[in-house]
């Protein structure tokens, strides 16, 4: 990562703006190049649906960018782990859930949600405050290793299930190298299904859905439908007009250029 100077000043600034008591800074910052090759851009990005994928199931988000500065944070419909600004008391309201092992779709959205219905809301900053290198090319990743265990594919339930997903289901705790004040279950298990068929995801201890909202709730601010895995509008736009990005200002742009 990259950051602008006095890019602490600017995030403090914006949390103190947003429209919320327990608000998040969060999205895809702009991409640079090695070893420094940094854009002039600033304006920032807001998070949008994609699609549901067809094999794990998993929501994709993307970034677009917006038409212009603004004047003060947007409200965001999704989450990103790749740039999170807060009151450092999300960390004791949603930790991590370090059974989630081998897993990346999916973390966002299952964190997105825990942080929803505990409370918290998410904004775009009013500008690209930082820049990320999105290619991988130069590093070793994850993948690299093997999953000789299938933890990508427990983990992957256990994130359908905490969204809803999937029913019925008995989720596995991964328990080695997790913290050992983690309190999942009493056993070596998290049974996240009940009688009535609905997942039964306050098993998940911490590592489950809040109490202030719900996800049906989230569902409703988002656009998202989890357990049909459908999208509205809404959801694709990040809850904004088409008019609000900056693809819809280069097309206007293009369609007026060419009238001459």
């Amino acid at each position: 990562m990259r950051f602008r100077e006095n890019w602490d000043d600017m995030l403090i600034q914006d949390l103190k703006l947003c429209n919320s008591p327990k608000p998040i800074l969060t999205s895809y910052p702009v991409g640079y190049e090695l070893p420094n090759k940094i854009p002039s851009e600033t304006r920032s990005s807001l998070l949008c649906a994609r699609n549901f994928d067809s094999k794990d199931g998993m929501l994709r988000i993307s970034g677009k960018l917006l038409a212009s500065i603004q004047r003060e944070p947007i409200h965001s419909l999704f989450w990103a782990s790749g740039f999170s600004f807060s009151d450092s008391r999300v960390i004791q309201e949603v930790p991590y859930d370090p059974f989630l092992k081998f897993l990346f779709f999916g973390e966002e959205m299952s964190m997105a949600v825990r942080l929803y219905t505990n409370g918290w809301d998410f904004f775009a900053p009013r500008e690209n405050i930082c820049y990320h290198l999105w290619s991988r090319a130069y590093r070793p990743t994850f993948r690299q290793l093997r999953d000789v265990n299938g933890l990508e594919r427990v983990s992957q339930r256990r994130a359908r299930t905490l969204l809803q997903q999937e029913p019925f289901q008995t989720i596995p705790a991964v328990t080695h190298d997790a913290p050992a004040d983690s309190k999942v279950g009493s056993s070596s298990t998290d049974s996240v299904s009940d009688s009535s068929g609905e997942s039964n995801t306050e098993s998940l201890g911490v590592y489950g859905l809040g109490t202030v909202r719900t996800l049906q709730q989230y569902e409703d601010m988002s656009g998202v439908h989890f357990r049909n895995r459908s999208l509205d509008a809404h959801a694709l736009q990040g809850g904004q007009s088409p008019q609000a990005f900056n693809d819809f200002a280069l097309s206007l742009l293009a369609k007026m250029a060419a009238q001459f």
